[in-house]
């Protein structure tokens, strides 16, 4: 199926293709979420409320959403930087997925207003639910908008509220993969050896010096906390006690070592089979207080939107240019 509609238009179909085909179109969240930002938006409802109307061609509607624009935009640029890594079990893709789907959710927001019963193989009533009536775009009222703008973006360090228990379980990954690093066929047998002899309390000096081999040492402990400061940004730095908390931890009395300090990692685990490291480089972040020009970070969504691997409904076609602030033929 084309993207434009006066490709669409010229579509010679049957009642029943054409029903079909415009469904199609209101199921793809990709293509929702184009015509949510499409000025004007020819998929829109004929009587589809909350929508700006050009008053010298009154069938030319589109979504209230231009004075959002910025705070799109700067979403956007979070949801799709690669410099910040994901978490809270998304990937750099499930997180961009999460954003576009709840763009096209602001696109069809009030043809969710109905709800039916649901009901099991016997009959019974299940439970009411709101569904997708599948007809024209009926768009979220002004008001709305940002609330759903405000969840869009999932799995980014900066819009998590950053806890105790979350510094927590980022030194715990680090501490894993510092010992996975530095585990290797050269030493996996001797700190094993020597990791029995702690287990049981056998152990003499020469095992602790092996184990020391497993500190961490200064200039990565730095790099780990510089790491953080830049991840979680403000909400680091304002909180000194996030930076003690991980300087305690990684303190070390003579006698000690890393290795026995954090047995409860089970980075011992890493002592069984030989492993294949991935070394992780910190990456710089850069932040996205900074101001972009929305009209150059639009662009750049919509060819984001057009690389994804989904089902192909834009076979041939090319996204629209913009030129701010409206674009003729349905293009954005």
């Amino acid at each position: 199926m084309p993207d434009n509609w006066d490709d669409f238009q010229s579509h010679v179909l049957s009642h029943a293709e054409r029903k079909r085909a415009l469904e199609a179109y209101y199921q793809h969240a990709d293509h929702t979420a184009w015509r949510y930002l499409a000025m004007p938006n020819l998929w829109m409802h004929d009587q589809a409320a909350y929508v700006i109307v050009n008053p010298q061609d009154p069938v030319q509607r589109w979504s209230a959403f231009e004075e959002y624009q910025p705070l799109i935009v700067m979403l956007f640029l979070a949801a799709n930087d690669k410099n910040i890594s994901a978490c809270d079990g998304y990937d750099h893709e499930t997180r961009l997925t999460h954003f576009i789907a709840e763009i096209a959710l602001l696109g069809r927001a009030h043809n969710w207003d109905d709800t039916r019963v649901t009901f099991d193989a016997a009959g019974n009533p299940l439970i009411e639910e709101e569904y997708d009536d599948l007809e024209g775009d009926r768009p979220s009222c002004y008001s709305g908008v940002k609330r759903r703008l405000f969840q869009s973006v999932q799995g980014h360090p900066i819009f998590k509220l950053l806890t105790q228990e979350t510094i927590k379980n980022e030194l715990r990954d680090f501490l894993r993969l510092h010992f996975k690093e530095s585990i290797h066929e050269d030493n996996r047998e001797a700190l094993k050896e020597a990791w029995n002899r702690v287990l049981s309390v056998e152990s003499t000096y020469e095992d602790l010096l092996l184990l020391k081999t497993l500190d961490i040492p200064i200039e990565k402990q730095t790099a780990f906390i510089q790491f953080l400061a830049e991840k979680y940004a403000q909400q680091f730095t304002d909180e000194p006690p996030f930076k003690d908390y991980i300087q305690h931890q990684l303190h070390l009395k003579e006698d000690s070592s890393h290795a026995s300090k954090f047995g409860h990692v089970k980075w011992d685990s890493f002592l069984e089979q030989p492993l294949q490291t991935t070394r992780v480089v910190y990456p710089t972040v850069y932040h996205t207080s900074s101001v972009y020009w929305h009209s150059q970070s639009q662009l750049l969504f919509f060819q984001r939107v057009k690389q994804r691997e989904n089902p192909p409904l834009f076979e041939g076609k090319t996204v629209c240019k913009i030129d701010p602030p409206y674009c003729a033929n349905n293009s954005i």
